[in-house]
């Protein structure tokens, strides 16, 4: 899980294995080729180095994969490199991850909000609008 998470940060920031190792300074890239194969695990601090470098969080690299994307085709342009082509890729995953995660928070939400019915409340003036709004937030448990 981790070795691919490592892979995808790194081609979500568009760099070569040897752009990263160069940008981290203390490692190979034939050590981060073993991270992102499985071939060896990072320990904490290398992990914070990782997160550091690809500008991501460190539970990024924790986080099981939500998705699996179906084959993903987009406009480009012809001449449009691999190395490109992946980047754009590894977006539409992390956008869609990221919002499937908001879907899920809010679902759990509006399962437990119960919204007052409609026009239950008249306010008819500022002091009983401020009224109706803390009534709601004690209902909702805001």
């Amino acid at each position: 899980m981790i070795s691919n998470r490592i892979q995808r940060a790194r081609l979500l920031r568009g760099l070569s294995l040897e752009a990263l190792a160069q940008c981290m300074g203390d490692i190979s890239k034939q050590a981060l080729s073993k991270f992102e194969k499985g071939d060896a695990l990072p320990n904490s601090t290398r992990i914070l180095q990782l997160a550091k470098a690809l500008n991501v969080k460190p539970e990024y690299f924790f986080r099981a994969d939500t998705t699996e994307l179906a084959p993903v085709e987009f406009r480009k342009l012809s001449r449009m490199p691999k190395r490109d082509q992946k980047v754009v890729i590894e977006q539409a995953r992390d956008h869609l991850e990221r919002y499937i995660a908001l879907e899920q928070v809010f679902a759990s939400i509006q399962k437990n909000a119960k919204p007052a019915a409609a026009g239950s409340i008249r306010v008819n003036s500022r002091d009983e609008a401020e009224a109706a709004a803390s009534q709601l937030r004690k209902e909702w448990c805001l």
